[in-house]
């Protein structure tokens, strides 16, 4: 057999440490990603690695893979786990480029028992927003809708310094989450709360 793809060795890697922070040198900017737990496919670095964060964090605990097949651009994964009782098995679809890093990423997963209880622990995972994601939906409720420069100026004054790149990550994933959504062309570039998000806030953060 030949010598693992360093995509590969570097995903098992990410599995092996269950450690989110290996995804950003693994993830093109430009990765898609798909699930049955999530209805449309999901595209960007940010969106990508909220979901297998969350993926990890429901899985990481049981997951074993148990084959895998691959050749100089892509691999099959073939796992076996078990959620609160129910048995899990399915695979994992990568894709790569030149540079070694992930451009897609699928899951399909058997039988349908335990793809309904991944569906629901997924759901209650996903739920959960980071420290950062919640200040920003917070500060995009509190006024006029903002840029992803002004909203890094208004969490830097609620106590948290984000790099840039992270805001517009942040901000993908609060739209990914049908959270927050861009504003009409009139006000290009600027970011608001949808009604999901409004409520989100106030279930999440009531006193």
């Amino acid at each position: 057999m030949t010598e693992q793809p360093s995509a590969l060795r570097a995903w098992h890697a990410v599995v092996a440490e269950r450690d989110a922070e290996l995804l950003h040198d693994l993830l093109a900017d430009d990765v898609v990603f798909r699930s049955p737990a999530v209805f449309a496919a999901q595209r960007g670095k940010a969106l990508t690695t909220h979901y297998l964060t969350s993926a990890l964090a429901v899985l990481g605990p049981t997951l074993s893979y148990v084959g895998e097949w691959y050749d100089g651009a892509s691999a099959v994964l073939e796992f076996e786990a078990e959620l609160d009782g129910v048995y899990v098995h399915g695979v994992d679809m990568l894709g790569w480029n030149a540079d070694g890093r992930l451009v897609s990423f699928t899951v399909m997963v058997r039988p349908l028992r335990g793809l309904q209880k991944l569906i629901e622990l997924m759901a209650a995972q996903l739920a959960e927003l980071t420290g950062a994601q919640v200040l920003a939906l917070s500060a995009l409720a509190e006024g006029r809708p903002l840029t992803s420069g002004e909203l890094r100026r208004v969490v830097a004054d609620m106590g948290m310094g984000l790099e840039e790149a992270y805001v517009a990550g942040t901000l993908s994933v609060l739209c990914g989450l049908g959270l927050a959504e861009p504003t009409p062309a009139q006000e290009l570039g600027k970011y608001r709360p949808t009604e999901r998000g409004r409520a989100w806030l106030a279930a999440h953060t009531a006193v």
